[in-house]
């Protein structure tokens, strides 16, 4: 998680009092109105969790005042319910959850609750061993749950239905419940758990528990996929999806092997929009009914056949409207066929969102294709279409031969295609492109050692307009940790932050150089220079024994009390540094008892 933690947020909300669940009359935020006292009594709260802080007072206070207001309106003891239930108060959770539902009785965010206060009380057993009277009750709030919920709450609809129905197969069939919850808990099977979850099927029929026997059924379907045995996988889903409960993986592991293996588009389409539409949205499932209506449309334009072209190339128009080159040989399909005025469209949408840089360069006569497209002539002959993306994605498949040969670290054969790729790339001018393949061929040099090849290619990169932030991060690593360039690594790393802001990898890689900033003024006894660089450090990383050694350099300085809050900060993100940092650590809990 990237969390900015200033010395003065922390400071300012962990001094506040939390000790009161009431706002005082004499306080402004009594006179607040009831949707701000909601939306400050929500912020109370994630603050509390995110800072530790051991009680939700500080989102209560706003949350009771509120009730105080509009003692009628559900919101505030939603809201209660969900802030006792994060701070796992489970009793308190269930009174403000049973409040709201007296006041509004359909209210589905409190009957989940209900739920998850009943899902959350089994997490004090092992799964084996949770009583009989707890299946039972959280089973049939999972049951109530379902009933009402709505489509937008799938995910936790899936996570009810799985537990709830778990725990049903444990009150009917408790030697079946035994064997199932490890395999439950494994998520995917293995060589040993397989055979057990194939003998579990007939009990599990027995019991008529349709959605553990999905699980079942959706487990074994990835198994058998993973071992490439097509007959098994497409047994295993298709019983899946008779149970009337399928996971959307059971969906998408079919479609995957009618497409891959049976090479039978339609029903692979026909199983995955399926899935789409009864279980919701599942990236995996949408990315490849992409992948299919692309390399179909596109197979189907090459092959002159456009009527076809258009019908696949249409709809992952309609999913994504965005596709540069969905649209081009969408655009360039519907042209050849004739339809001028919907080729227009399509064409006209990839003068939109292709780089102005390369536009040119894929598809040389775009304007002439969209001015004849706009009026058509009857006397004039219709220019030809003019495209290299064909050629393009020839290139960019050696291309990602050498990112998999890069993952597999065969370092030098990656570099051959990188550099394969980059003949036809440097010919067409092709900027991002070029790019990408530097900051490849960087990477090989960087893993074999060659530290100014390296940095060489990575700056050409940079030079280009890097588009992954790993060119900046790499070349900043090295200027630092190898040539001991602090000055010229910073400057890298805030370039890159212009462009990539509040990037992840860039605000973790400065932390880390300005940490270690830190100890090397630390280490030659400049405290005062080692205090800006760990302070700087800990603003974006959580680093505890960096605030073991900010505190000493703050003491050494005589700023006691700065001190003491850093080494409380080092203990409270890592006790395993209290035996290492004994007598710190007593000072520090003398220094805050008094």
């Amino acid at each position: 998680m990237n969390l900015k933690i200033t010395f003065l947020l922390v400071s300012i909300l962990i001094t506040l009092s939390v000790k009161s669940q009431v706002i005082s009359p004499q306080a402004d935020a009594y006179n607040w109105p009831y949707d701000s006292l909601i939306v400050k009594g929500n912020t109370g709260i994630s603050s509390g969790l995110i800072l530790g802080i051991k009680s939700p007072n500080m989102g209560l206070m706003y949350y009771n005042r509120a009730i105080e207001i509009q003692p009628e309106n559900p919101l505030a003891y939603e809201r209660k319910g969900e802030a006792y239930l994060n701070y796992k108060m489970l009793d308190e959770a269930t009174e403000a959850y049973t409040q709201c539902l007296d006041l509004d009785g359909d209210n589905v965010n409190c009957i989940f609750g209900i739920f998850a206060v009943s899902a959350q009380g089994t997490t004090n057993y092992n799964l084996e061993e949770v009583p009989l009277p707890m299946m039972k009750q959280v089973y049939n709030s999972a049951v109530a749950f379902l009933k009402v919920v709505p489509t937008a709450m799938a995910a936790d609809a899936a996570y009810a239905e799985l537990l709830g129905y778990l725990f049903k197969l444990g009150i009917d069939n408790p030697d079946a419940y035994k064997k199932y919850v490890p395999l439950a808990i494994a998520g995917k099977l293995n060589e040993t758990s397989y055979s057990i979850a194939e003998e579990l099927l007939p009990a599990v029929i027995a019991t008529d528990n349709k959605p553990v026997l999905a699980n079942l059924y959706d487990k074994l379907g990835q198994y058998y996929f993973i071992l490439d045995n097509v007959a098994k996988t497409k047994e295993n889903c298709i019983n899946g999806l008779a149970t009337g409960y399928a996971y959307t993986t059971t969906y998408y592991y079919l479609g995957l092997t009618y497409y891959y293996n049976d090479k039978n588009t339609t029903e692979a389409i026909k199983v995955l929009e399926d899935g789409l539409k009864k279980k919701g949205p599942y990236e995996n499932s949408s990315n490849l009914l992409l992948k299919i209506f692309y390399k179909e449309g596109k197979a189907a334009y090459l092959a002159k056949n456009y009527p076809l072209a258009i019908d696949y190339l249409g709809k992952l128009a309609k999913i994504n409207p965005e596709s540069e080159r969905g649209n081009a040989f969408l655009g360039f399909s519907l042209y050849n066929n004739k339809n001028y005025a919907d080729a227009a469209k399509a064409l006209k949408a990839v003068k939109r969102v292709a780089n102005p840089n390369n536009v040119n360069i894929y598809y040389p006569n775009l304007n002439a294709l969209i001015a004849f497209a706009e009026k058509p002539s009857t006397t004039t002959a219709a220019p030809a279409v003019k495209t290299t993306l064909v050629e393009l994605e020839k290139n960019e498949e050696i291309y990602k031969e050498g990112d998999k040969l890069l993952v597999d670290k065969n370092y030098e054969a990656a570099m051959a295609k990188y550099n394969e790729a980059l003949v036809y790339f440097d010919a067409t001018a092709d900027n991002p492109s070029i790019e990408k393949c530097y900051n490849g061929i960087g990477l090989c040099y960087h893993n074999t050692e060659n530290y100014e090849k390296a940095k060489e290619y990575y700056k050409k990169s940079i030079e280009l307009g890097s588009f992954d932030q790993s060119s900046y991060t790499n070349y900043a690593f090295l200027l630092y940790a190898v040539d001991k360039n602090y000055e010229l690594a910073e400057t890298i790393i805030n370039d890159g932050l212009v462009k990539f802001p509040e990037n992840v990898k860039l605000l973790e890689r400065n932390s880390k150089m300005n940490i270690s900033h830190g100890y090397s003024f630390y280490n030659a006894e400049d405290y005062a220079a080692s205090i800006p660089y760990f302070q700087k450090g800990l603003e974006y990383q959580i680093d505890a024994r960096a605030y073991i050694y900010l505190g000493y350099a703050l003491n050494e300085l005589k700023r006691t009390d700065e001190a003491v809050t850093a080494w409380d900060y080092a203990f409270y993100y890592d006790d395993a540094l209290i035996a290492e940092f004994r007598d710190v650590y007593d000072y520090v809990q003398s220094k805050l008892k008094n």
